[in-house]
């Protein structure tokens, strides 16, 4: 798999899109779900090409239109294996890493998006997909997230005041239980990022 991941990024993204087809089968899921499955795998593979070989801090906004469909593909699978990994993996072991990857592609997404009304641009249909797909995500991991989780975002500078608000500003009109989890949590770590974050999204 390291070998794909490095040498050949087109079977990368066919490997990947045959993953993510198979989590939208039933037959798929239960096998990713079981105790003996590959689902614990194939979650750490998917997770460590996100987070070290496409979704690098220094080349994002690059990446986000280079490689906005393969990253589809990822997060969907992502996405999928989290909902099911209560067997093989307890869901607050997620990696701080990978929680900070998507906050970054969605801190960028809205920046983007910001540029691309400034410019009247045609709407990019991947790139809004791939705003769905992690805003979804982020809501599944947020709706639980512990404290100590948000503490190490923080800490670790992932979670920022600019990371936050696009965070909210992307859960906010769909998933307000998650924001207000994520709130709540953010309000015993960070008062300070949570009064501003407050302040913007007063729900």
């Amino acid at each position: 798999m390291k070998q794909v991941r490095s040498e050949s990024p087109n079977g990368l993204e066919v490997y990947l899109h045959a993953l993510q087809l198979l989590t939208t089968i039933d037959e798929g899921i239960q096998t990713f779900a079981a105790p003996d499955g590959p689902g614990k795998a194939v979650w750490e593979f998917v997770s460590d090409v996100v987070c070290e070989d496409l979704c690098q801090p220094t080349d994002l906004p690059v990446v986000l239109q280079e490689q906005k469909s393969i990253l589809v593909q990822a997060f969907a699978v992502l996405q999928a294996l989290y909902r099911c990994q209560e067997q093989w993996c307890d869901r607050s072991d997620i990696s701080i890493s990978l929680i900070g990857t998507v906050l970054r592609v969605l801190q960028y997404q809205s920046e983007g998006k910001d540029d691309a009304t400034s410019r009247d641009a045609t709407k990019d249909e991947q790139l809004q997909t791939l705003a769905e797909i992690t805003a979804e995500f982020l809501a599944d991991i947020c709706i639980q997230i512990p404290q100590d989780t948000v503490a190490d975002l923080v800490k670790k500078g992932h979670l920022t005041e600019k990371t936050a608000l696009s965070a909210a500003g992307t859960l906010v009109p769909n998933f307000k239980t998650s924001f207000q989890h994520l709130q709540a949590m953010l309000s015993q770590v960070d008062p300070q990022m949570a009064d501003v974050v407050r302040k913007q999204f007063p729900v």
